[in-house]
């Protein structure tokens, strides 16, 4: 006799025997591999993202470390040029004091400025040395000794709020999160389909 069983735990059995029949279709076999496979290729696009979005964080850490330096080459140039300046605008008040026609507080007041001014210079320095070692760790050049220059000219049309909101779709870190949100999907119907 065969016995038949359902999934319920209910059972019919026709004589003494017991047998078990199990049944495949082969048409429903496979749905699970092929949605693992839609994982897989979601995880690697997941993945080619991600690295976009690293190496658009790269990308603006060399951007801003060059930027930084820039600037700070050319706070030390103004500062340079401040310092011969005021040393010199102290010679002339030195004289005039001498002469009587001017007062020691106004050299006191002078030189006060010119060790700020200085001390602005080291820090300046200190700074540009470390935005300059960071460079060179991003990019793997000895930046530390280069006067860096900015000859890009500024751009004519830097375009719209909207153009900017439009492309926030295509932008890797949506995409990514999108991608995240597909993998898990995929996870959900492979996990019923198991």
């Amino acid at each position: 006799a065969i016995t038949f069983r359902d999934t319920a735990g209910g059972s019919y059995s026709a004589g003494g025997t017991d047998t078990r029949i199990n049944i495949n279709q082969p048409l429903f076999d496979g749905f699970e591999k092929k949605a693992a496979v839609k994982l897989a290729e979601t995880e690697l696009r997941k993945e080619q993202y991600r690295y976009q979005l690293l190496y658009r964080g790269l990308v603006f850490a060399i951007t801003q470390n060059f930027y930084a330096v820039v600037q700070l080459d050319t706070d030390i140039i103004n500062i340079q040029n401040a310092l011969k300046l005021m040393t010199e605008r102290t010679q002339e008040l030195k004289e005039r004091v001498r002469l009587g026609k001017s007062r020691e507080s106004e050299v006191l007041v002078l030189e006060a400025q010119i060790a700020t001014l200085k001390a602005q210079q080291e820090k300046s320095a200190g700074d540009r040395a470390q935005a300059a070692e960071t460079l060179a760790r991003l990019t793997g050049r000895e930046a530390s000794l280069l006067v860096l220059k900015d000859a890009a000219p500024a751009p004519e049309d830097a375009g719209t709020a909207e153009t900017y909101l439009a492309a926030v779709k295509t932008q890797p870190e949506v995409i990514l999160a999108r991608q995240e949100i597909d993998q898990q999907e995929e996870r959900i119907k492979i996990s019923k389909a198991a």
